[in-house]
């Protein structure tokens, strides 16, 4: 896959710390092989081609919208979704997709939470997947055709894949996507597969020095 291939959807309502998104930005421009990148923000970010759409609010809707806003922009065939509280390994942007209308989830996911002192398993995240460039333009829109492009509500939570035609992929390697869970994003919290976690990741290392170098 080269840079006519995909693009890189970064989107942000600007909630979090500005060092820690920072370091989400610094991070991702290591490892994403020079895919080009559109940002879309609430507030004016020096990050790719950015698109700020002003303060909107954080909800469902305008996280979508914004994903609708980024991926309309680009011209590739396929995007790469990249959230603001997420640390993306170098195989991420590995995956070979065939398929416009399908999903390609990363595999595996954890989540990372000061409070929980561990890593905790994730089945999936929206923010780690590779899909076809209009298919996703076309999933939103049908979720959201009857509402208005930018709004405050805060329920009910939107879900545009449950409009998916067929089931999605995995891929991956055993260097996982980490979710942070700062408590400044949309959401404080997430389901995990387990109860229990582990203490340190390949390629991150330690829960104690990811918590450093994120500065949580």
């Amino acid at each position: 896959m080269n840079k006519n291939d995909l693009t890189i959807v970064y989107y942000t309502s600007n909630q979090e710390k500005p060092e820690f998104e920072d370091y989400i930005q610094k991070h991702l421009l290591s490892v994403c092989d020079d895919f080009p990148i559109i940002s879309v923000s609430q507030k004016p970010i020096n990050f790719g081609e950015n698109i700020c759409i002003g303060d909107v609010g954080a909800n469902d809707n305008n996280l979508y919208r914004q994903v609708q806003v980024a991926c309309e922009a680009a011209k590739t065939p396929f995007v790469a979704m990249a959230e603001a509280d997420c640390l993306y390994p170098p195989d991420y942007f590995k995956c070979w997709p065939i398929k416009l209308d399908s999903i390609y989830r990363y595999n595996p996911i954890f989540i990372l939470k000061r409070s929980r002192h561990e890593f905790l398993r994730k089945e999936w995240c929206e923010g780690a997947q590779i899909i076809g460039r209009e298919y996703v333009i076309d999933l939103i829109k049908i979720e959201m055709k009857d509402k208005d492009m930018w709004n405050e509500e805060t329920r009910p939570h939107i879900n545009p894949y449950k409009h998916i035609t067929r089931q999605w992929f995995y891929y991956g390697t055993d260097i996982p996507v980490i979710s942070v869970k700062t408590g400044d994003g949309l959401r404080a919290g997430t389901s995990t597969l387990y109860p229990q976690g582990i203490t340190s990741l390949p390629y991150w290392g330690s829960y104690k020095r990811m918590i450093r170098k994120l500065g949580l």
